[in-house]
């Protein structure tokens, strides 16, 4: 997911394909500002790497600094990766490094609060809040837990996944997504991370069954204007 906010663009989780989206969305991966991981499974982090090998090799020389912001873990797998890919994505740029729980960091213009989810070890999801601008809260993938509803408290869109249309452990039902969604009285929500599985049922009905709010499934380069 990618926020654009006053010229500055964030980007929540970074997996397999995301830099040929970006491509794809008419969007230069130079003018990514932000990346905010929720956790180290490889569909949410794997282009990391790529895009760090691109911003090295970059012409011009990237100049304005890079946040990563996430769980705690963050640093070392960052320096992991060097360890692993060696100066072929060592930054030449200044990048700034975040580790979050259960906690908040005010940036320029805005602020991102974190919040402990229930699926690997210190996985989190992120709200975005601004003065005078709509809340938009972002879950990573999760099962169901009290501090999801907190991360999702009147959210005017939340982002929520729906992995399985019946139960796994770690992660969410469109039932528990809607459930979630009422909970917290989110004004309107936007399925993600749903595995093929989901094609097979009215997942969208099974959501409305328990949320009284708007909800649509989220597809690949969808954009929504706030």
């Amino acid at each position: 997911m990618l926020i654009n906010y006053k010229n500055k663009n964030l980007l929540f989780d970074i997996g397999p394909g995301t830099i040929k989206s970006l491509l794809k969305a008419k969007i230069d991966y130079y003018d990514i500002d932000y990346v905010f991981i929720t956790h180290f499974h490889p569909d949410h982090i794997l282009d990391l790497p790529y895009l760090l090998f691109l911003y090295r090799y970059k012409k011009p020389k990237r100049r304005k600094p890079l946040y990563l912001v996430g769980p705690k873990g963050l640093r070392n797998f960052y320096e992991s990766n060097l360890k692993a890919y060696g100066d072929v994505i060592k930054e030449n740029y200044p990048i700034k490094i975040k580790e979050l729980s259960q906690n908040s960091v005010n940036f320029s213009s805005f602020k991102i609060r974190s919040f402990p989810l229930m699926h690997e070890k210190n996985s989190i999801g992120f709200r975005f809040e601004a003065p005078g601008q709509k809340v938009i809260a972002y879950t990573g993938d999760t099962d169901y837990c009290s501090s999801l509803i907190a991360l999702a408290r009147e959210a005017d869109m939340l982002f929520i996944e729906t992995s399985f249309p019946k139960k796994v452990k770690g992660h969410l039902t469109p039932t528990l997504a809607g459930l979630v969604g009422r909970k917290a009285k989110a004004k309107s929500m936007i399925l993600i991370h749903m595995y093929s599985i989901c094609e097979k049922f009215d997942i969208i009905d099974m959501v409305k069954r328990v949320y009284p709010g708007k909800v649509v499934k989220g597809k690949d380069s969808m954009r929504v204007k706030l």
